[in-house]
């Protein structure tokens, strides 16, 4: 592990924003979610951004999009998960229009917020219970985005679970 600034130990490997934008920028055609400071720092160079109340809202957002023939990437943080759970089955499930999720894991690390403690435990499991195929950056690097991506042209729910440490955070 290294560590940031304020001395906190972060997950090792680390995407350069550059490199995530142009990924996610030439693999998907919009992006909605609710900002999470991890995303602060590729969100507004994202080529269409929406973003959304609720993380419910955002699968609502992507569904549509697919409905137009775009391709959609969903942003949050873990805890969101539970929220979705109903559009994503409800939705992108059942019509099958593929959706990937990106998905930054809080509470993993001792120093995170308590509140997002328990999600850090659980997330992987829901995730599971869902029947949504997990990708690790911590583990794949950018092979996982490009791999839920070819999940999502397939139809299918993905999700990319960032860690601590993987995206530059603005500070």
């Amino acid at each position: 592990m290294h560590k940031d600034n304020k001395g906190r130990p972060l997950f090792d490997k680390v995407m350069e924003t550059e490199v995530l934008v142009k990924i996610l920028n030439d693999n998907f055609d919009i992006f909605t979610g609710v900002p999470d400071s991890m995303f602060g720092g590729i969100i507004p160079l994202l080529k269409k951004y929406v973003p959304a109340p609720r993380e419910n809202h955002a699968v609502g957002i992507a569904f549509g999009a697919a409905l137009a023939d775009k391709k959609a990437c969903v942003l949050m943080q873990n805890s969101g998960i539970g929220l979705c759970g109903d559009a994503l089955l409800g939705l992108q499930r059942l019509h099958h229009t593929g959706v990937v999720l990106l998905i930054t894991l809080r509470g993993e690390l001792e120093w995170e917020e308590v509140q997002h403690h328990d999600w850090a435990k659980c997330t992987c499991d829901v995730l599971n219970a869902y029947n949504i195929k997990i990708y690790d950056y911590e583990k794949l690097g950018e092979k996982a985005i490009l791999a839920a991506s070819e999940e999502s042209n397939n139809g299918l729910i993905s999700a990319v679970i960032l860690h601590r440490g993987n995206l530059h955070e603005p500070s």
